[in-house]
């Protein structure tokens, strides 16, 4: 059975309706919050999540990093202990360039100055050559007059010879 139907006066039903109106105003606008409100933390895990990846992925960053500046600081060591070499080894081959440089300015003197020795040797044994060629010349003239004389003294000791034994073999005849 149905309660009895209370008879509500018109002022109070307009109240009423007013409130019942209200109450629909208010729970629509509270359904509205709560929609918002949802939406909302739709959002708010959806920024926490993009937040929670972001993080990951700093952090992953900051670990690249690391690794990039440990490989970096790595680098800067090779580098700078491989500039070191080569100063090392430029001021290795300055030094050896310059004993290189002295050794073929010392060869150079030598070479200058045997090459000078020899062609003073070779000067002087042609001056020697020439002075001996004309003391031979000198001494084959000498000789050839002296061989002329001898021969013209040979000439006359063997004309006097024969004319000792002319003379000889005319005494002993003429005995």
């Amino acid at each position: 059975m149905l309660p009895p139907e209370k008879i509500i006066p018109a002022e109070e039903r307009d109240i009423s309706d007013e409130s019942s109106r209200t109450n629909k105003l208010l729970d629509n606008t509270i359904a509205q919050i709560g929609e918002l409100a949802s939406a909302a933390q739709k959002r708010a895990r959806k920024a926490e999540k993009k937040v929670a990846h972001f993080k990951f992925q700093l952090e992953d960053s900051r670990k690249k990093n690391e690794m990039k500046e440990h490989e970096l600081s790595t680098m800067e060591r090779v580098v700078s202990d491989a500039k070191a070499k080569a100063t090392r080894l430029e001021g290795q081959f300055n030094g050896a360039k310059k004993v290189h440089e002295s050794e073929i300015r010392a060869f150079k003197n030598k070479i200058k100055i045997a090459t000078d020795a020899e062609l003073n040797a070779i000067k002087n044994a042609e001056a020697e050559a020439l002075y001996l060629k004309s003391q031979l010349s000198e001494s084959q003239k000498v000789s050839q007059i002296k061989t002329q004389e001898l021969d013209t003294m040979k000439k006359f000791a063997n004309d006097a010879e024969a004319n000792f034994t002319r003379s000889k073999h005319q005494f002993d005849d003429a005995k």
